[in-house]
């Protein structure tokens, strides 16, 4: 089953359900080298979050990132892809653990 590292708007339960058309099982991660930005996002992400600013992650030595990671089925992917949208590019990392999961970073973050 593919894992999706979350650290943003995809935590909450209701947007879940807007983009995947359910509730995802998720439990506790980190992911190290990383930190949050904030940017303003497209209209469409905008009305199923609720608001206009969305985190970003950027890379930055020393720091770490608290998410979780979404147990997800391959259809998700698209979907995901979509609401994600322009400012934001789905890369592999390694989570502080040691699993492999995607996650979606700053596009032209040089990841």
């Amino acid at each position: 089953m593919p894992l999706l590292f979350v650290y943003g708007t995809l935590r909450d339960p209701e947007v879940q359900r807007r983009v995947l058309g359910r509730e995802v099982f998720g439990e506790l991660a980190s992911l190290m080298g990383w930190h949050k930005e904030w940017i303003k996002v497209r209209a469409e992400a905008a009305e199923i979050a609720g608001h206009d600013i969305h985190p970003v992650a950027v890379p930055s030595e020393g720091d770490e990132l608290d998410g979780l990671v979404l147990h997800l089925l391959d259809e998700d992917w698209p979907a995901l892809d979509a609401y994600e949208g322009e400012p934001y590019a789905r890369v592999s990392v390694t989570l502080k653990d040691g699993r492999a999961a995607q996650f979606y970073a700053a596009r032209n973050c040089g990841q």
